[in-house]
């Protein structure tokens, strides 16, 4: 994903899973509020504008969330959507 806040990946339907065994780097959002998210690899918000991981469902994370740029990264789902969260890293 680029430096822009209108990049996308979403899901058709809220039970829609995006599997991330990669890398995702970038600016925009994920989720988009219509998806659950299973990460073992790393999403790095590394550019100048913010990247948003916005669920509507679960966040299984075994892999690495990092910021590694002024724009930030944030991370929302319902309260009970957190799975294997603190087994990955967040930095």
């Amino acid at each position: 994903m680029s430096n822009n806040s209108q990049n996308y990946i979403f899901g058709v339907a809220g039970s829609d899973v995006l599997t991330n065994a990669s890398t995702i780097t970038g600016a925009g959002q994920i989720g988009n509020g219509q998806m659950s998210l299973v990460n073992s690899g790393t999403i790095n918000a590394n550019v100048s504008t913010p990247l948003v991981i916005n669920v509507s469902g679960t966040v299984n994370n075994t892999g690495t969330f990092e910021a590694t740029a002024a724009g930030g990264l944030t991370v929302m789902a319902p309260t009970a959507g957190f799975l294997n969260y603190t087994s990955g890293n967040t930095r």
